[in-house]
């Protein structure tokens, strides 16, 4: 799709200097037509120029796309190689790519030249009447600066939301956490042993075993939760987690009411602490103490019985699933517990030991299960994978929307020189009649400037409308106010200014002597 947007500005950029140009080739024009060609003929020429510089540029681009490769791979975390496109299929995408691109873009251009009349072209005073091209070339402009303050919006707006994902609090503190996979019933039943084990060593500071971790990767397990009396029809789904006495220590998560599970006792196998949204969902008012069942699980493989829980504690809310999704109710139960067994060892380590903390964990590991590999995440870089995405969005919307202002800055430049060679004489006879430097450019960039005025008029709803869409995928997200489209039109207003201003510049000093002499 960006692709296309590039492609786009491109043509644009050919459409309008091709028209600009017009004039120039108005007596080829005239001559043809007076020796017999006619309109067809005029046509199918200038498409086919245009078919032919885009051939051209495919192979250029050929060449430039094996050369790129290697970065774009590395900013989109691709793969890709040149070798799919010399599948039969492939190539003739691209060659009908090519015809096709230089028939669009060719098509207005050759209309323009191949209308004009010869008894008017052929007379020396007879210039070229432009008539509407003018204004195409304008909406045209402001079709490329449109798209790219939308695009400098989006790599703005994207790089808000990616600040505020990792500028989050969570709820808990998610680094220098080290999630140690159990990938055995022998490990399951050794621990305790092997929590004590991880522990000796000075750099592993504390030690949790749980079921699933916040941020899991693999998917928590939903519950359906009633209380006492309640209809089972009337059940709250709940996520479930099971988890030891040390997961509050080892994960920093706040305790609000009542007290957490404690090894010592037994009855805790059929206790639960629950989050402050599950306690909203379930209408408790005095939540410590009451008993929640278990009708059936809605997915993960709970009990298949109805369960009797009791409430012994309620946790602060914390983000236990991306921040695609709200806070929902969660159910933590001891890790003893007939709904899900535990998968996990988690250890709090010391930053500055982390080599010393990791060769300790997998020594203990492989002690214990010698016959899995050792397997360890660090939970902080597991959570932030799941905007890794979004960052590849960020990297490569940031790339095209440099690419669309430099493209669209290319047109403009081009378009700024024609201008200020057709109105050479203007230029010199103001300044013969005492006009200065800086007012004839401001008189030359004034319209250009204007363009990209309009164009941000136009790009402001458009982008708005589409970052409003991506950012609904976030429970929680930035707000879009106007300061980032100001910014994004500012930044392609001073980007225009300067390009126009290089022109404007050299028609203001040129000598009115050199412009107003005879031809």
């Amino acid at each position: 799709m960006i692709a296309v947007f590039i492609l786009g500005l491109a043509c644009i950029n050919y459409m309008n200097l091709a028209t600009a140009r017009a004039a120039d080739r108005q007596r080829e024009v005239g001559v043809r037509k007076a020796l017999g060609a006619h309109r067809g003929q005029l046509i199918g020429r200038f498409v086919g120029e245009a078919v032919l510089l885009c051939a051209v540029a495919g192979v250029i681009g050929l060449v430039l796309a094996k050369g790129a490769l290697p970065a774009f791979n590395a900013l989109a975390g691709t793969s890709l190689s040149l070798g799919s496109l010399m599948q039969p299929a492939a190539v003739a995408a691209l060659v009908a790519g090519v015809l096709i691109v230089g028939v669009l873009a060719g098509a207005y251009p050759a209309l323009v030249l191949a209308r004009f009349r010869p008894s008017a072209v052929l007379k020396a005073a007879q210039g070229v009447t432009e008539g509407g091209s003018v204004w195409l070339r304008r909406g045209l402009v402001v079709t490329q600066f449109a798209v790219s303050i939308a695009l400098i919006a989006a790599t703005l707006v994207v790089a808000q939301q990616l600040d505020y994902i990792q500028s989050k609090e969570l709820g808990f503190d998610e680094e220098h956490l080290v999630a140690v996979d159990i990938n055995s019933g022998d490990v399951r039943r050794a621990m305790t042993v092997m929590k004590a084990e991880m522990q000796r060593h000075p750099a592993v500071q504390q030690v949790s075993v749980s079921s699933r971790i916040p941020g899991d990767w693999k998917g928590i397990p939903e519950i359906a939760v009633t209380t006492p009396g309640a209809p089972s029809d009337d059940a709250a789904s709940a996520y479930f987690m099971g988890v030891d006495a040390d997961f509050l220590a080892t994960f920093d998560v706040t305790l609000q009411a009542g007290r957490f599970f404690e090894a010592a006792r037994g009855t805790d196998t059929t206790a639960v602490v629950l989050n402050a949204t599950a306690v909203e969902a379930l209408g408790l008012t005095d939540p410590v103490g009451a008993t929640l069942r278990a009708p059936q699980a809605a997915q993960g493989g709970g009990p298949a019985e109805p369960q009797a829980f009791r409430v012994i504690g309620v946790v602060a809310d914390f983000h236990f699933q991306p921040l695609y999704a709200p806070i929902r109710p969660l159910v933590l139960g001891y890790h003893r517990n007939p709904i899900d067994e535990i998968d996990y060892f988690t250890a709090r380590v010391d930053a500055s030991q982390m080599t010393a903390a990791l060769d300790h964990l997998r020594s203990v590991g492989e002690r214990f299960d010698p016959a899995h590999p050792f397997e360890y995440n660090f939970v902080d870089a597991r959570i932030g994978e799941a905007y890794q995405a979004d960052r590849t969005v960020g990297r490569i919307v940031g790339a095209a929307s440099g690419l669309a202002i430099l493209i669209a800055c290319f047109g403009l430049f081009g378009l700024a020189a024609f201008t200020a060679e057709r109105r050479r004489k203007e230029m010199g006879i103001r300044k013969a009649l005492g006009a200065t430097t800086p007012g004839i450019v401001r008189l030359l960039s004034a319209d250009f400037l204007k363009l990209v005025g309009i164009a941000f008029m136009v790009a402001t709803p458009l982008a708005y409308g589409g970052m409003q869409q991506w950012l609904a995928a976030f429970a929680y997200r930035v707000d879009l106010g106007i300061g980032v489209f100001a910014l994004a039109g500012g930044a392609a207003l001073l980007i225009a200014l300067l390009t126009v201003s290089t022109q404007a510049l050299r028609a203001a000093r040129t000598d009115p002597a050199t412009t107003l002499r005879s031809e």
